[in-house]
């Protein structure tokens, strides 16, 4: 069953996990653990979802129009673009749920990380505006699409340091949004609530440590304690984190409505995805297929309004922008797909568009960015050798 949640109605979240995106657990807290019901004296709960020896293979764009023709499409006059592969081999997995690593703050995915282009060891670049003949320059067409939170959260066109496969540490309990972004915090989220509860996975809340109106009682059911005599839920958790942002200074979205700033909704899609035996027919249920197979989804999609000072002089020039970013992830907690569109704000006292569609205007500065699970293409081995 889709659950969905708008902004202008509070999830059962708790304002108090609300933290900055960059937020991680608290490591002052306690260390005793639930024990793990099958017995393991190493696992003290359910181990990762994402597992050693777990490979993931994306393809990301980053596309600057300085004017944007509707229903054109190929390219347009004077059009950035830079795309490349991204792989990920996950080699070994340090597990808070696990006797080695019960006192990490996180789990963390050590894992191999290569990126490259369309035939080449670096990222592949386009610039119309050099004339034929011309070399395209790097920085200029990164600036290009500098804006994009894609662009933040994957690497520069060159001097990436993954042209050969390198070493990278992901996180697992960091959003993708700021203030600290990096391709370190987009690919994977741990989807489970930690035995101690200190991180909530996707949204979990616990509502019950508020029926606790005694110290001992209330830290023993691992809850928090609070100065001013109450019991609240430890659990930070993903959603928390990314409301955490758009609610605070940086969009100042309303969480009770009456804001035109930003419009939010995220959804978790569980139930009877397995039940689809086609890729077709299992995305059309909003769920991902991924290993010849469907699964869950999780998955953000918001609009907000924000003011640009950097990046190309045409959007600059106007300022003011719509932004718009869907991202999802599968069951697992492994990025699947992102969308994203920067475009002009003509009318801030309008209504924000009500699809991804109307963020982009002809003859108006536009860009985009996007990044797709390649793992089902056949020629994977191509771009993704390790």
């Amino acid at each position: 069953m889709m659950m969905q949640t708008w902004l202008r109605w509070l999830p059962a979240l708790g304002l108090g996990v609300l933290a900055a995106c960059s937020g991680n657990s608290d490591s002052s807290l306690g260390h005793t653990f639930v024990p793990n019901p099958d017995g393991d004296s190493d696992n003290y709960g359910n181990p990762s979802k994402i597992a050693a020896g777990t490979t993931r293979w994306y393809q990301y764009t980053g596309i600057y129009k300085p004017s944007f023709s509707n229903g054109q499409g190929g390219a347009t006059e004077n059009e950035k673009q830079r795309m490349g592969h991204l792989c990920i081999r996950v080699d070994e997995v340090r597990d808070t749920e696990s006797a080695n690593y019960e006192d990490a703050t996180e789990t963390v995915l050590v894992s191999r990380v290569r990126v490259s282009g369309a035939g080449t060891n670096e990222v592949y670049i386009q610039d119309l505006s050099v004339g034929e003949g011309g070399t395209p320059d790097p920085a200029v067409v990164d600036q290009a699409v500098s804006n994009l939170w894609i662009s933040k959260l994957t690497v520069p066109s060159v001097n990436h340091g993954y042209t050969t496969p390198a070493q990278a540490q992901f996180h697992t309990r960091e959003a993708f949004c700021p203030p600290e972004q990096s391709l370190l915090s987009l690919p994977f989220f741990d989807v489970r609530v930690a035995s101690i509860k200190t991180w909530g996975g996707w949204d979990f809340y616990d509502a019950e440590c508020s029926n606790y109106n005694q110290q001992e009682a209330c830290e023993a059911a691992f809850c928090d304690w609070r100065s001013g005599n109450y019991c609240e839920s430890r659990a930070k958790n993903y959603v928390g984190q990314v409301l955490g942002y758009f609610y605070g200074a940086a969009v100042e979205c309303s969480p009770n409505g009456g804001s035109n700033k930003c419009k939010i909704s995220y959804s978790q899609q569980q139930s009877n995805c397995s039940s689809y035996a086609d890729q077709a027919a299992c995305n059309s249920h909003s769920c991902t297929w991924t290993n010849a197979s469907c699964v869950g989804r999780y998955q953000f999609e918001i609009f907000w309004r924000e003011t640009i000072t950097t990046g190309p002089e045409e959007l600059v020039a106007i300022g003011n922008v719509v932004h718009y970013l869907l991202i999802a992830f599968d069951d697992s907690g492994a990025l699947d797909h992102a969308t994203e569109y920067i475009g002009p704000d003509l009318d801030t006292a309008a209504e924000l568009p009500a699809t991804s569609g109307g963020i982009c205007i002809a003859d108006q500065p536009c860009m985009q960015g996007t990044i797709e699970n390649y793992n089902e293409r056949p020629f994977s081995e191509a771009y993704c050798t390790f």
